[in-house]
C-alpha cells in the first residue's frame, strides 16, 4: 500500500543514519561532488558581458586592411561557437552520469564512481540522450510558441484594437504561462523520482521508463499528488535555503574579485572560476537535502511497485572477526600386541595408590598360585 506520509518518514531516519551513523568524511566529499555537477554549468554571463562590450564598436570605421582578417574572425567564431556547444554536451553528460551515480550513492550508503558507473552505464547512456532530446524539442518548441505568440499578437491588435487586444493578449499570455509552470512541475516530479529510478534500479529504457511512470502515476493518482505537494514543500524550503547559500556565496566572491583588478568578459571569466570552489563548499555543507530529496523518491517508489530493489542499504561498520584457537591434541599412541601394567607410567603423587594396588594384585596372584613381586 503506497503511503507518502510513511515513505517521507522513512526518508527522514535514512538521511541521518546515512550521513552520520557512521560520519565518513570520504562519503560526503564524493556525494557534495556529485551534487555540484548535477546542477550544471552555465556561460550565459560571460555571453552577456561579450555582447554588452561588443555592442558600442563602430563597425563602419573598420578600415580595409582589417577586412582581411575576415575569415580568421569567421573561422574563430564558428570554433568558438562550436566549442560552446561541446562544452555543453559535455556538461550535460557529466549532470546526467552524476545524477544517476548520486540516487545509487542514496539507496546503497557507498560511492565508488567506477564501479557505480560499470553497473549503471546504461542508465547514464539513457538518461543522457533524453536530456538532450528533450532540450532540442524544447528549444525547438521555445521558437515556434514565440513566433506564434507575435503572430497572434498582431492579430489581436488588429482585429479587437489596442486597448482589447492587449489585454486578450495578456490574459492568454498569463495562463499559457501558468500552464508551462504546471507542466514544467510535474514533469520534473515525475522524470526525477519515477522515470529516472526506473531506469536506474530496473534497468528499463527511457520510453518503457515514462509508459511504466504513468501507469503508476493513474493506479495511485492521489497518492503522486500528495508526493507532489510533498516535494513542492521541499522544494520552497530548499530554495529559500539555497538564496541564502548563494547570497554568502556572491559576497564572498565578489569580495574577492577586487584583488585582480579586472573587467569587461576577463571580470565575469575570473567570477566564474572563483564560484566553483564556493559552489563546491556550499555543495558539501547542503548535500543532506538532496539526499532526503532522493530517499523520499526512492522510498515511494518502494511503496508504489513493491519491489525489493528500492530498499535501503544502509552499510554497516564491519567487526573484526575474532578466531578462537583451540589446542592441538596429540592422543598418546595405543600400543599394539599384550599389555603389561608394568608398562603403564605412574605419577608420583598416586604412588601410595600404585603400590597398593600393586601389592593387591600380588596377594590375588599368590593365592592363584602365581607370585609377582611388587612394583619399586
Amino acid at each position: 500500500m503506497t503511503t507518502t506520509a510513511g515513505a517521507f518518514r522513512r526518508a527522514w531516519r535514512q538521511v541521518p543514519r546515512l550521513l552520520f551513523r557512521p560520519f565518513r568524511l570520504s562519503f560526503w566529499l564524493r556525494m557534495a561532488l556529485l551534487y555540484f555537477l548535477m546542477q550544471g554549468f552555465s556561460l550565459i554571463n560571460l555571453y552577456l558581458q561579450f555582447e554588452e562590450h561588443t555592442a558600442d564598436l563602430d563597425l563602419t570605421q573598420i578600415s580595409i586592411w582589417n577586412l582581411k582578417l575576415l575569415p580568421f574572425l569567421i573561422t574563430a567564431t564558428v570554433t568558438l561557437l562550436v566549442g560552446l556547444i561541446l562544452f555543453k554536451i559535455i556538461a550535460t553528460f557529466y549532470a546526467a552520469a552524476s545524477r544517476i551515480l548520486f540516487y545509487d550513492g542514496v539507496r546503497t550508503g557507498l560511492m565508488d564512481y567506477l564501479s557505480s558507473f560499470r553497473k549503471h552505464c546504461y542508465a547514464v547512456f539513457c538518461y543522457f540522450v533524453w536530456k538532450i532530446t528533450f532540450a532540442v524539442f524544447a528549444l525547438t518548441g521555445f521558437i515556434f510558441l514565440s513566433i506564434c505568440a507575435l503572430a497572434l499578437s498582431a492579430w489581436l491588435v488588429e482585429m479587437k484594437g489596442d486597448q482589447a487586444g492587449l489585454l486578450l493578449l495578456l490574459t492568454l499570455g498569463i495562463g499559457g504561462l501558468i500552464n508551462i509552470l504546471l507542466f514544467g512541475f510535474f514533469y520534473s516530479i515525475t522524470l526525477d523520482s519515477i522515470v529516472v529510478p526506473l531506469m536506474i534500479f530496473q534497468d528499463y529504457g527511457v520510453m518503457k521508463a515514462w509508459s511504466r511512470a504513468f501507469d503508476l502515476i493513474f493506479a495511485s493518482l492521489g497518492e503522486f499528488i500528495l508526493y507532489a505537494y510533498y516535494r513542492f514543500t521541499i522544494g520552497i524550503a530548499e530554495t529559500i535555503i539555497f538564496l541564502f547559500a548563494a547570497l554568502f556565496t556572491g559576497v564572498f566572491t565578489y569580495s574577492l574579485i577586487g584583488l585582480f583588478h579586472v573587467s569587461g568578459v576577463m571580470r565575469e571569466l575570473v567570477l566564474f572560476l572563483l564560484t566553483i570552489p564556493a559552489s563546491l563548499f556550499g555543495a558539501f555543507f547542503l548535500l543532506p537535502i538532496p539526499i532526503l530529496k532522493d530517499a523520499f523518491a526512492i522510498a515511494f517508489m518502494n511503496d508504489l511497485t513493491g519491489n525489493a530493489a528500492y530498499s535501503f542499504k544502509t552499510p554497516v561498520k564491519k567487526k573484526e572477526s575474532v578466531i578462537l584457537s583451540t589446542p592441538e591434541w596429540n592422543p598418546t599412541p595405543i600400543p599394539t600386541g599384550p599389555i603389561s601394567f608394568r608398562d603403564i607410567p605412574l605419577e608420583e603423587q598416586n604412588s601410595s595408590l600404585a603400590y597398593s594396588s600393586d601389592e593387591g594384585i600380588a596377594s590375588k596372584d599368590k593365592e592363584d598360585g602365581e607370585t609377582i613381586p611388587p612394583a619399586g
